[in-house]
């Protein structure tokens, strides 16, 4: 296991964002109240405090400067490449350089150096090992999942929705919805089954009839279509806000498999030990750092298999893994130095809680950089477990809800509106001319469209594009002339068939109803971006200036993802509809 972690964590710093430095001077800020409370026990007075703070402040600008020469020198390179054992080294040689700059000042302003001149080069290389590659693999981190976010999050919402229909909840919904549509539209389609029927036995039964067929459609059916449409769109108003990626990638890191021990182990020894070896001696330095180490290993160890077991109930068991390792290794450490050492420094308990905190925030920056070192489908995973399951529920709940309302909406508002509208124009007309045939075709077509069951029926599409236009055309064949105008190749895979014949039976209907239009031409062809431009041109009244925006509308724009126009012909009277269906809709 050691081997593979240590493999991801090679191909994490490697590449042109290793020496980027993007978090290097959260490093510096977090770092420096450590170092100033850490290495100032001897401090007397506010005085010397203030020259103890120039002289860190002065070491870490010494420690920036070199990074950032690396930066700039590694920037020139042809191959943007960094190996882990160069970027450590280099890491480490910054830290001399903070340590000597840190030695030189303390001699020349005269602070009582409380250790050997050469410890804080040491000490220095020690500490700073794990900045570079700690920065490198958060900003590999930060890319990987900034490029890959759209992807790992479909992939995340395509589980969501197979784990949501293998519950059963998705069908049940659906299955309510449908009983419940189907039963308050077929109670209604009584009802005016019943009035038309009696409308034939009395005089003018045409007139009667038709109207009757029109205030059905454009009362009972339209009110149901319009509050079908507005339960679809409820979910659109509680859309919640993306989070910033770092805290995003942050939320993933606790989500994540536990940071190993031994990295964590390792990254804080080189933390602690500039305070192990202050005033102490090599051996009793060693011994401490040894201490501390296999301490902050074992208790690691330890409570990974627990915090793995918790981590089902609580996101927070791996951060709590993290601040129980840094408590128990610091205790131990504090014992041992008191019990070894007992005279080296009088302020253990301040320093040991800066260092507690220190190590804590060092784990919790370990654990944003995880996602830049786990597998995708880790990744994924860890997105999965972030959704909570009760908003997860509801949030799919309402999106199962809203597909069907609009698939209800769609049909009621065409097809069944279309289909009606057809047949009581087509009853007038008959009046009109006195034509008793067509009249007789008319009530017949009534006759068995309010015989039949309103719900709808699931229908396999095998029509192209221009039988899909022809077919929507045929309920209002009787009353207008109709041409399909078709340029290009009628199976394009990227636009759906039902949607589309869906734009079409609108169109057509609203020409018809609204526009009372007798003809209409449908031109079917690819524009220079290579997508469909289907436009509707019509003979009728043209548009209202009263004209509102309804179910129509919103039915072009959710084919065409909102690259519509309707405006009217300048050739005569009449109205031009163009619908620009993208390919990849």
């Amino acid at each position: 296991m050691m081997t593979d972690y240590v493999s991801e964590l090679r191909r994490a710093v490697q590449g042109p964002d290793a020496l980027s430095l993007r978090y290097f001077p959260q490093f510096i800020a977090i770092s420096f109240p450590f170092l100033v409370i850490v290495e100032s026990n001897t401090i007397a007075n506010s005085s010397q405090l203030l020259d103890w703070m120039i002289v860190k402040a002065l070491s870490l600008v010494g420690l920036a400067s070199f990074y950032y020469f690396l930066r700039n020198r590694f920037l020139l390179r042809s191959d943007k490449t960094v190996h882990l054992t160069p970027l450590i080294l280099l890491s480490g040689a910054g830290g001399v350089i903070q340590g000597t700059i840190t030695a030189i000042a303390i001699r020349k302003i005269g602070l009582v150096d409380v250790s050997d001149f050469w410890v804080r080069p040491v000490a220095g290389f020690f500490i700073a090992l794990s900045w570079l590659p700690i920065n490198a693999v958060c900003m590999n981190a930060f890319y990987t999942f900034a490029n890959q976010r759209q992807e790992m999050q479909a992939k995340v919402a395509r589980l969501q929705q197979v784990r949501f229909d293998q519950s059963g909840l998705a069908v049940s919904i659906r299955k309510s919805i449908v009983q419940s549509i189907s039963k308050e539209l077929n109670l209604s389609r009584e009802v005016a089954k019943e009035e038309f029927e009696k409308s034939l036995k009395i005089e003018s039964s045409s007139e009667i009839s038709s109207s009757l067929l029109r205030d059905f459609a454009s009362t009972n059916l339209r009110e149901l279509s319009h509050q079908l449409w507005k339960q679809s769109n409820l979910p659109v108003a509680k859309q919640i806000k993306k989070p910033s990626n770092l805290l995003e990638i942050y939320r993933l890191g606790l989500f994540l498999p536990p940071i190993d021990s031994l990295f964590f182990s390792l990254t804080c020894t080189t933390l602690i030990m500039p305070f192990a070896l202050r005033n102490s001696p090599i051996g009793v330095a060693i011994g401490l750092t040894l201490a501390f180490f296999l301490t902050s290993f074992l208790s690691m160890a330890l409570l990974s298999p627990i915090a793995v077991k918790f981590s089902s109930v609580t996101q927070r068991a791996y951060p709590l893994r993290i601040v129980l390792a840094s408590g128990i290794s610091l205790a131990t450490f504090g014992i041992s130095r008191h019990h070894f050492a007992p005279n080296i420094d009088q302020r253990n308990f301040l320093i040991g809680a800066t260092a507690f905190i220190f190590m804590s925030g060092v784990g919790l920056l370990i654990s944003l950089a995880r996602p830049g070192l786990a597998d995708q489908d880790e990744v994924v995973a860890a997105l999965a477990a972030n959704a909570a399951r009760e908003k997860l529920a509801i949030g799919l709940a309402e999106v199962e809800i809203a597909l069907i309302s609009r698939q209800w909406a769609q049909y009621i508002h065409g097809s069944l509106q279309a289909q009606l509208l057809a047949i009581a124009a087509l009853l007038e007309c008959s009046s009109e001319k006195g034509d008793t045939r067509s009249r007789e075709e008319a009530i017949e077509s009534a006759h068995t469209l309010l015989g039949s069951d309103f719900s709808l029926k699931d229908e396999l599409v095998v029509r192209d594009l221009q039988q899909e236009s022809i077919f929507r055309c045929q309920p209002w064949g009787d009353l207008i002339d109709f041409e399909v105008n078709c340029l290009i190749r009628q199976d394009l895979p990227g636009v759906p068939i039902i949607k589309f014949g869906d734009a079409v039976e609108e169109a057509i209907t609203n020409a018809v109803r609204h526009g009372k239009a007798t003809a209409i031409l449908i031109d079917l062809r690819l524009n220079d971006a290579g997508d469909l431009q289907c436009t509707f041109t019509d003979n009728g009244a043209g548009i209202p200036e009263d004209s509102v925006n309804g179910i129509g509308s919103a039915i072009f724009a959710s084919i065409t993802g909102g690259n519509w126009s309707r405006t009217n012909r300048t050739d005569g009277p009449g109205t031009v509809l163009q619908l620009v269906v993208p390919m990849s809709t």
